[in-house]
């Protein structure tokens, strides 16, 4: 064929895409980019994968008996163990230990109160117990502004991990960074639901995941308002605003917030069960999964603090997604 025939035949096959996406009501970007590459390339093509994809086709084809329409299409992600690697413990916890033993370390008169007595011996014991969490975030950064606390927490994201040796802000799933695309790509308004401080996502969830701060939904730690040297100056407090981000308190706060329920919720552990029931409340189409850590090889292998959630995903049909099967590759920069 002629290099004219061959241009004139590309353009009518591209021109006969064209307009079939348009009869079929498909938007143009999202039409184009189901001629590249098949979605979710970093995941095994196992049904877990294959169910994801074919509820988006589903949600999204204005042809389908279950189309949920863009302003409906909420989706809710669990951050720690969800969409980042939460061992040895939980970041949010390590920064406000840290936080709490530079205090300690300045004023040695704290160095036997609680809480900083025990960020102070490092005893691992002591900032790895549930019932300190809270104390110990309120406290470490009590009479900073946002703008410093995020710092602090965008400074300590650089440090290593201990297990990898790289920056724990290199420690986000590969995965579901793009699952996180795909899903907006298709018109979906992502949301983070974390019982991690509110600002602290917020330090990194622009830049890293690309989630607007006004989509991320963590506790809350009350603030002040304030003019400091003449400048807006909003100021952590030593409290808190309930209900807490965890267990029924993130449907509770997802709602307060919104206004909605999700379609899709993704969580890890026994205290996304709430948020995952949740998902299609109303009577919308839902879906639900669950990540298990079962790579002990890749990232970690356990099922301490999600034995429940597995036992009532299994009753539910929810998704269970396996680190080691549905997962191609678990970190961008880290060979598996």
């Amino acid at each position: 064929m002629s290099a004219p025939r061959r241009f004139f035949s590309a353009v009518m096959g591209l021109s006969v895409f064209l307009i079939m996406a348009a009869c079929c009501l498909v938007p143009l970007d999202v039409a184009l980019a189901r001629m590249g590459d098949e979605p979710l390339s970093s995941w095994n093509n196992t049904p877990a994968k294959q169910r994801i994809i074919a509820f988006v086709d589903e949600v999204t084809d204005p042809l389908s008996d279950s189309y949920v329409a863009e302003e409906m299409r909420l989706a809710a992600f669990d951050l720690d163990g969800t969409l980042f690697c939460e061992k040895p413990l939980y970041l949010q916890v390590l920064v406000a230990a840290e936080g709490l033993y530079d205090l300690a370390e300045k004023d040695p008169t704290l160095r036997e109160e609680y809480p900083y007595n025990g960020a102070w011996k490092r005893d691992m014991e002591f900032i790895s117990d549930s019932k300190n969490f809270l104390e110990m975030n309120l406290t470490a950064f009590a009479g900073m502004t946002q703008e410093e606390y995020q710092a602090y927490v965008r400074d300590f994201l650089r440090r290593d991990h201990p297990k990898y040796g790289v920056p724990y802000d290199q420690l986000f799933y590969s995965p579901m960074e793009e699952l996180l695309r795909f899903l907006r790509d298709n018109g979906f308004q992502i949301y983070l639901v974390s019982g991690s401080p509110q600002e602290f996502i917020r330090s990194f969830s622009v830049e890293i995941l690309d989630v607007q701060p006004e989509r991320v939904i963590g506790d809350t730690i009350s603030i002040d308002f304030e003019i400091r040297d003449g400048e807006v100056a909003y100021v952590r407090k030593h409290d808190y605003v309930k209900p807490e981000v965890l267990k029924a308190g993130k449907p509770v706060n997802i709602r307060l917030r919104t206004g909605r329920s999700p379609i899709l919720a993704f969580g890890n552990s026994s205290d996304d069960i709430q948020m995952l029931e949740s998902a299609g409340a109303g009577g919308l189409p839902s879906l639900a999964l669950t990540l298990r850590h079962d790579d002990a090889e890749r990232e970690y292998a356990y099922d301490k603090g999600a034995e429940k959630m597995i036992e009532v995903a299994s009753e539910n049909g929810w998704v269970i997604v396996s680190m080691k099967e549905d997962f191609k590759t678990v970190f961008e920069n880290i060979d598996d």
